[in-house]
């Protein structure tokens, strides 16, 4: 699992990258990832829907996708904050983005496959959002291990609608507190009935403050 911060000029990007695999194999995935990710930035590609159409390119030639039965890949989801214009670009594969401005949480869902693994169409192509942030904004991205996380009274799935409620209702809090209590309410829905099922991944970053 990896989260990634790339300067390059004035935009900087910000990933939440979840990769197969757990132990050895999670952390060669996550070096795999990583190492893409950092040169196709250093090569000058910094919009969100071309950077994670590369990474998916790499990703399966790295592991030779097209000539072994290896299905390994990853979910990620991308922003990119492009300093002079005020935007955040958002991509993602299979995870989302959260973001809240006015007192509002809105929900913007990645494309529906992965990063690497089995590829039926000719191309995998990714969908860009634009998103203005000339006001305080905050926005999360994460694995999907908090929202299919079960517990609960009936043993059920998190969700991401709960995840998003829980979100709009702490972040005017302190970095530090909402990742108290996510903690918190994560230990409490499982409440020792049920086992972890997954690595938990969440990034928050706040833009706009001084504008």
């Amino acid at each position: 699992r990896k989260n990634t911060k790339l300067l390059k000029g004035d935009k900087f990007v910000i990933a939440a990258v979840d990769c197969t695999g757990h132990g050895v194999p999670g952390a060669f995935m996550s070096m795999i990832g990583y190492n893409l990710l950092d040169g196709i930035i250093q090569r000058g590609i910094t919009q969100s829907h071309l950077i994670l159409s590369e990474l998916h390119k790499g990703v399966r030639k790295a592991l030779k996708q097209d000539e072994t039965d290896n299905r390994d890949g990853m979910d990620a989801a991308l922003c990119v904050f492009d300093i002079s214009s005020k935007t955040i670009q958002f991509s993602g594969a299979n995870n989302p983005v959260v973001y809240i401005q006015d007192g509002e949480a809105q929900v913007i869902k990645g494309d529906r496959y992965a990063i690497g693994g089995s590829q039926k169409e000719e191309e995998r192509t990714f969908t860009p959002h634009l998103i203005q942030v000339d006001k305080p904004t905050w926005f999360y991205i994460f694995s999907d291990g908090y929202i299919d996380q079960f517990g609960g009274e009936n043993q059920k799935k998190f969700l991401l609608k709960n995840l998003k409620d829980l979100l709009l209702k702490i972040h005017q809090l302190p970095a530090d507190e909402q990742e108290k209590i996510l903690k918190e309410t994560l230990f409490s829905w499982m409440e020792a009935k049920e086992n972890q099922i997954d690595d938990v991944l969440i990034i928050g970053f706040k833009i706009g403050d001084n504008w």
